[in-house]
């Protein structure tokens, strides 16, 4: 747990299971993707999402037109 709190840390919490397991495989930690989701998952630990630019929505009428056909 000490090494995936580091790893997850060093990353600035944006790393998520994946990551954070490549991580430990490199520093010659034996364990398996599963495990490391489920651990952070159970501890809590989130990566951080939202970090791309946001988008305009389109379809959304700016103003109403009235209804002449009634």
């Amino acid at each position: 747990m000490k090494k995936l709190r580091a790893s997850y840390q060093a990353s600035g919490g944006v790393y998520g299971s994946p990551r954070v397991h490549r991580d430990l495989r490199e520093d010659g930690e034996r364990c398996g993707e599963h495990r490391v989701a489920r651990l952070m998952r159970i501890h809590g630990i989130r990566a951080i999402r939202g970090y791309k630019k946001p988008r305009y929505r389109a379809g959304r009428p700016s103003v109403v037109v009235p209804n002449r056909l009634e």
